[in-house]
């Protein structure tokens, strides 16, 4: 590695992404694409190398972001070269009369495209 310092991704403008309460998930999906999602923001960040005379300078641009609905996002992961998993926390409608419990959240597992066309989605116990 270079330690070669690769640029700054700003904070999504996406309407649920700015809550101060959400943190960053970051995850390589190849050595030049970064996965980076922040409240319901989904962003796919390609590295690539720029040649300026003789020196070589990285830069990284987004090349797809999308937002998840009525979702925050806990982790994400590449599942394959053009799909990613997700593990989000949504809104829990269920009420449990018999235990008593209001679950106010669910946590769901997503399998989407990288410009976020869902393709599964699997509820958690």
């Amino acid at each position: 590695g270079t330690f070669q310092k690769v640029t700054h991704i700003p904070e999504p403008t996406l309407c649920m992404a700015s809550s101060t309460t959400h943190q960053w998930q970051l995850a390589w999906s190849a050595n030049d694409v970064l996965l980076a999602c922040w409240g319901s923001a989904v962003m796919v960040a390609e590295v690539r190398q720029k040649h300026v005379g003789t020196l070589s300078v990285r830069f990284a641009g987004v090349a797809h972001a999308f937002q998840l609905s009525k979702a925050v996002v806990l982790g994400v992961a590449a599942f394959d070269t053009q799909h990613l998993s997700i593990m989000a926390s949504t809104p829990n409608t269920e009420y449990r009369v018999a235990d008593g419990v209001n679950n106010c959240s669910a946590i769901i597992h997503l399998v989407c495209t990288l410009t976020g066309s869902v393709l599964c989605t699997e509820h958690l116990p």
